[in-house]
């Protein structure tokens, strides 16, 4: 990620052929910034996008943005502790 001379690199969590999932650094600096990703030392083609200082994200279950939703507790890269709902979980009439 590049804003000016600026430089910082995102902590991936996830890298597939089409999605790659990473943790924006908390030096990242805030405003417009180019994202690009390095693979095999090529870098790809910049995209825009924008850092603000904090901003509540969630995940549903089926990835989709709507039914329940998924949680995740980040501890590092390698160790990931999901808190999933236990199975059989259904909302009541009444949820919204």
């Amino acid at each position: 990620m590049t804003q000016g001379a600026n430089t910082v690199n995102a902590i991936p969590l996830f890298v597939g052929a089409g999605q790659v999932n990473a943790i924006m650094p908390s030096n990242a600096p805030l405003g417009k910034v180019s994202v690009s990703v390095t693979f095999n030392s090529v870098k790809g083609p910049p995209s825009p996008a924008t850092v603000v200082n904090a901003s509540f994200g969630i995940f549903t279950i089926n990835a989709a943005g709507f039914g329940p939703g998924a949680i995740d507790n980040f501890v590092s890269g390698s160790q990931q502790q999901p808190l999933n709902l236990p199975v059989g979980w259904r909302p009541s009439p009444t949820s919204t």
